[in-house]
């Protein structure tokens, strides 16, 4: 993790919050007790699931932003958002997380390499922006072995098949200012059979598809593209207890 601190390679001129005798800071001498960013944080959802003899339908659908730690919104959070503030250099916090700061006004016109003249303005931090996202599922569970009408005290009691689709949707406006990734959709197929109470075994095979914010950005199969999927196939057993 990177060290919690703030760039001092930058000097910046004429800023209002420059305490310094000169008239000249860095971010350290502007803020040399450091400084606070937080954002909200919201999610809402909705589920129903629709049990009959024949099929059990399930859905899910979420909205919200900075969903990341409820693995929504393709693991984007926060994004740095200057609004308009000319950028002056950036902080650490104490997560590793580079936040940007700015002054209105701020130039570099006539001014030595590494200098910003802020021109009377503060020097601010940025607005963490949280990053929007969207998504659910639904899935169909079918009892093969009541629908074929199979002995209830025989080895074909226990068969169920699932299919699901899901779909994870990030804000493409805001992803680019995160991980880039913008959509992932989940089609899924899964075969159960219950030998008894305790154990279960299961085939399910998944397609994944992926696609960027930004057209031919991300590197799949040693190209730059938009959208890269996957086949993915498990088998395994279940232990209930």
């Amino acid at each position: 993790m990177p060290n919690v601190g703030f760039t001092t390679a930058n000097t910046i001129l004429n800023a209002s919050n420059c305490t310094t005798s000169s008239g000249i800071c860095n971010l350290e001498q502007l803020f040399p007790r450091g400084t606070q960013a937080g954002n909200p944080q919201n999610i809402w959802t909705t589920e129903i699931q629709l049990p009959t003899p024949w099929v059990t339908f399930d859905a899910k659908f979420y909205k919200g932003n900075d969903m990341r730690f409820f693995f929504g919104g393709q693991f984007n959070d926060v994004f740095s958002d200057l609004h308009g503030l000319f950028e002056v250099g950036n902080g650490v916090s104490f997560s590793g997380r580079p936040i940007l700061f700015g002054c209105a006004g701020g130039t570099t016109t006539g001014q030595p390499a590494a200098t910003i003249d802020c021109q009377g303005t503060p020097v601010l931090s940025a607005n963490l922006q949280p990053i929007g996202g969207v998504g659910g599922f639904s899935e169909l569970s079918f009892p093969l072995s009541r629908i074929f009408h199979a002995d209830p005290e025989g080895h074909n009691s226990g068969w169920v098949l699932h299919l699901q689709y899901g779909t994870d949707r990030a804000k493409a406006a805001d992803a680019r200012h995160g991980n880039g990734l913008a959509r992932t959709d989940l089609d899924t197929a899964a075969l159960t059979y219950k030998l008894n109470k305790w154990v279960s075994f299961i085939n399910e095979t998944s397609y994944i598809v992926t696609r960027a914010a930004t057209k031919d950005s991300k590197l799949f199969e040693g190209k730059k593209v938009t959208q890269a999927h996957d086949w993915r196939n498990e088998f395994g057993p279940v232990f209930t207890f």
